[in-house]
């Protein structure tokens, strides 16, 4: 029992003639983990890698408890010279106030040169720069000029804060 050209062309397929190969036709599927240009970021989707995913459940926990009143994964791109950006990984609001942290499994060169250079940027804005080491969630860098970052993670909690940027 054969499959007709019909029936082929339903299922997205078509014989190369003389060769008795069967193709596909029609659009390609997406690459897994892309997205379509210009659709927004989900939580969890394939923007999203593995410590980021640990930190956003750092932030749901601590918003369930009530201790942040919310939060946003890289909800701003700053500008920082032509063609550099820097996007924060998370914006943390607490009474109001926005402090963005970014979440590091290594420290490249470039990282840590674009997290200064947005601590310049917006010198109002505190900043904090969060690593994961041996499963504990240590602050490398926070921004100058404000002592106290109103929220970290559990682990964080009365632990030295690293160097400032």
């Amino acid at each position: 029992m054969g499959l007709t050209s019909a029936d082929l062309r339903r299922l997205g397929l078509a014989e190369v003639p003389g060769s008795g190969r069967l193709v596909r036709v029609g659009p390609r599927p997406p690459a897994r983990g892309s997205r379509p240009a210009g659709s927004p970021r989900v939580i969890g989707g394939p923007d999203e890698n593995r410590l980021e995913s640990l930190y956003r459940g750092e932030l749901e926990a601590a918003q369930a408890a009530g201790a942040i009143d919310g939060w946003a994964f890289q909800p701003l791109k700053v500008r920082l010279a032509p063609y550099t950006y820097y996007a924060p990984d998370f914006a943390v609001w607490i009474g109001g106030r926005m402090t963005l942290h970014e979440i590091k499994g290594h420290l490249e060169d470039d990282a840590s040169v674009k997290f200064k250079g947005a601590t310049q940027a917006l010198p109002l804005v505190p900043m904090v720069m969060v690593r994961r080491v041996r499963g504990q969630w240590r602050a490398l860098m926070v921004t100058r000029g404000f002592p106290e970052v109103p929220w970290l993670p559990r682990q964080l909690a009365g632990r030295g804060r690293g160097r400032t940027a």
